[in-house]
Order: C-alpha cells, then sequence, then structure tokens
C-alpha cells in the first residue's frame, strides 16, 4: 500500500496488482492493435478484389466490343460481296441479252435476205 493509513495517509489499495493491471491493459491494446491490423488487411483485400474485378470487366467489355466491331466488319465484307455478286449476275445477263439481241438481228437478217432471194427468184 501507498500511504499510511495509521497517519492519516489515504490508501489507493494495494500497489502489487498495478505490473498485472498494466500488462492486462497493453495485452488489450495489442489485440485491438491487431484487430485493427487485421481488418485494414482485410479491406486492403477487399479493395483489391474489387480492382481485380473492375479491371476483368474492362477486360470482357472492351473483348465483346472488339467481338461486335469484328464482326461489323464480316457483316460489311459479306455486303460488299453480295453486291460485287449482284453487280457480275447484272453483267452477266445484259451480255446474255446482247447476245441474244445480237442472234435475234441475225435471224432476222437471214430472213430478209431469205425473203429478197425468195421475191428476186419469183
Amino acid at each position: 500500500m501507498i500511504g499510511n493509513s495509521l497517519i492519516g495517509e489515504k490508501s489507493i489499495g494495494d500497489t502489487r496488482e498495478i505490473p498485472f493491471i498494466v500488462l492486462a491493459i497493453r495485452t488489450i491494446k495489442w489485440a485491438i492493435n491487431n484487430s485493427v491490423s487485421k481488418t485494414s488487411t482485410l479491406l486492403w483485400s477487399i479493395f483489391n478484389i474489387v480492382s481485380g474485378l473492375k479491371t476483368l470487366r474492362w477486360n470482357i467489355n472492351n473483348f465483346i466490343s472488339s467481338i461486335k466491331t469484328i464482326s461489323w466488319e464480316v457483316y460489311q465484307y459479306i455486303l460488299k460481296t453480295s453486291t460485287l455478286l449482284w453487280d457480275v449476275y447484272s453483267y452477266v445477263l445484259a451480255t446474255k441479252s446482247i447476245k441474244w439481241n445480237i442472234n435475234n438481228l441475225i435471224n432476222k437478217t437471214i430472213t430478209l435476205i431469205w425473203h429478197i432471194k425468195k421475191f428476186v427468184a419469183t
């Protein structure tokens, strides 16, 4: 005890317990600090996971955009090829029409010559 109660000094209790109380307070403080440190580490881990997920989402969106761009380019290529095929088809039809018209003209010319020969021979 600190103080002498016989002469009127106030006693603050048994001082033999003070080191144990200080040790208990320090232990509690360390436990709290450890808990705060682990909570902070956990929060940083969660933040890193969220950041990684955002990066992954960004990469997936870029991949999907790239696929859409590629599919659009393929679609444009198909349209151009289809247009080119239609142009070739139209050219072939026009060539056939010209050929038929020439054949028709030749046939009419031959028929006319035949009629002229027939008329002259009679």
